[in-house]
């Protein structure tokens, strides 16, 4: 596993305060990259990537989600508005988290979206309370992945999903993973 024992959260934290408005200038409201299938422009293909992963995650209407490294939020209003699930978007940036109340309220979607500035790390949430845990290109940031995992598993109802997704560099393509927390007989 790639470790950087220089970086901290703040260093973090500072790069989405300042590199966030040019990439909302330049990528559009998804920080993240997109799935290419032909010749999508990036938008159609970040929301290609957006509606692949909730298909295979299963995100219907009335479920709850977390978004971990939800950025300006533009995943968490987009299956709010598309799918009618409720989510809980989680930065580490505050000038993100800005970014995506405005978004929601322009959306209005504010009743289905919340929005956090924490570290997902420390966060604390009630035991099975939510159906989805949701992450694109945010688990790279995580420094004790294990741990983490280990407690977004309790944050999961019986059944709940976890759908990542992480951009693979090396092999120029995203992986994805969808897990399923069974039911306990």
């Amino acid at each position: 596993m790639l470790t950087c024992p220089s970086v901290q959260k703040r260093v973090i934290r500072g790069h989405y305060d300042l590199s966030t408005p040019f990439y909302r200038l330049l990528w559009g409201p998804h920080i993240h990259h997109g799935l290419w299938d032909a010749d999508e422009t990036p938008r159609e293909a970040q929301l290609q990537l957006t509606e692949r992963l909730a298909t295979l995650a299963g995100i219907t209407a009335g479920q709850q989600m977390i978004d971990v490294g939800c950025g300006m939020g533009a995943s968490s209003i987009h299956l709010a508005k598309t799918r009618g699930c409720r989510s809980l978007g989680v930065t580490i940036s505050p000038l993100q988290r800005s970014w995506a109340k405005h978004a929601a309220r322009w959306h209005r979607v504010v009743s289905r979206v919340e929005f956090r500035c924490a570290n997902a790390e420390q966060l604390e949430l009630p035991r099975e309370s939510l159906d989805v845990v949701w992450s694109v290109e945010c688990t790279e940031h995580l420094f004790d992945k294990p741990r983490f995992f280990e407690r977004a598993a309790t944050w999961l109802k019986p059944g709940g999903t976890m759908a990542i997704c992480a951009y693979q560099s090396g092999a120029m393509k995203y992986g994805c993973f969808i897990a399923r927390k069974l039911p306990i007989a």
